[in-house]
């Protein structure tokens, strides 16, 4: 596959170019040359701002192109990126992962993915070379949903845990 990237802090991307990545100068220069585009972002905020802004993603029609959104997003945001980039022609998919920088830099990410089933079924190889599962949980928004409810069942099960040392401590 060629990779075509941008980030917002080139540094942040040297890696990779220096592994063979071409440089694009926007997210519109990527949307314009790939035919699937990957982001992983902070929040909703940096996810619009790739999308809407002047060199953004939707900047550029889709012509039926895939989109992959990785970030970990609120599935109210997912539902209505997903209907906003379809109207300029691109198939939206919601796809945070369960794991971090070591897991992803094996390979080992677990995808939950949102959206149209067919588009999620004819980007799996691109998920699997990026990591060890895909969990398809639906709709758009199915996939944040779904990495939402795992997080908090991460959370609550730390809060057990810390509560229970504190416990098993004051009894001696």
């Amino acid at each position: 596959h060629k990779l075509i990237i941008h980030n917002r802090n080139a540094t942040k991307a040297s890696d990779l170019l220096a592994g063979g990545a071409n440089w694009a100068e926007s997210p519109a220069a990527v949307a314009a040359a790939a035919e699937v585009l990957i982001t992983m972002l902070a929040d909703p905020a940096a996810v619009s701002v790739i999308a809407h802004g002047p060199e953004g993603i939707l900047s550029v029609p889709g012509a039926q192109k895939s989109w992959i959104d990785a970030s970990t997003l609120n599935p109210s945001f997912s539902i209505e990126m997903a209907a906003t980039a379809a109207k300029q022609g691109y198939h939206y998919l919601d796809a945070p992962v369960a794991g971090s920088k070591a897991p992803a830099e094996a390979g080992e990410l677990v995808f939950l993915v949102g959206g149209e089933e067919t588009v999620c079924s004819a980007c799996q190889p691109l998920f699997d070379l990026m990591g060890k599962k895909t969990i398809y949980a639906g709709a758009s928004g199915q996939g944040a949903a779904l990495k939402m409810t795992i997080n908090n069942l991460l959370a609550h099960s730390m809060i057990a845990f810390a509560e229970t040392m504190a416990l098993g401590q004051g009894l001696g």
